[in-house]
């Protein structure tokens, strides 16, 4: 999957959310799964919601 600009990336993230939550809340239970598995993936490509989901010893520092 190429790697979008983080712009792009950050609204496919809450769409894809937005999406999930909706078939989470209509019961369609598989189709919200696979909705988070994406997500996780995008996540994984966006630089600042991996430092948001980094554990909190690996996150990096300022100083």
């Amino acid at each position: 999957m190429p790697v979008a600009p983080s712009g792009d990336l950050s609204a496919m993230i809450s769409q894809i959310e937005a999406e999930m939550l909706a078939a989470a809340e209509e019961l369609r239970f598989e189709e919200a799964a696979l909705l988070r598995d994406e997500l996780a993936l995008l996540r994984a490509q966006d630089p600042e919601e991996a430092a948001m989901l980094a554990p909190e010893g690996a996150r990096p520092t300022d100083g």
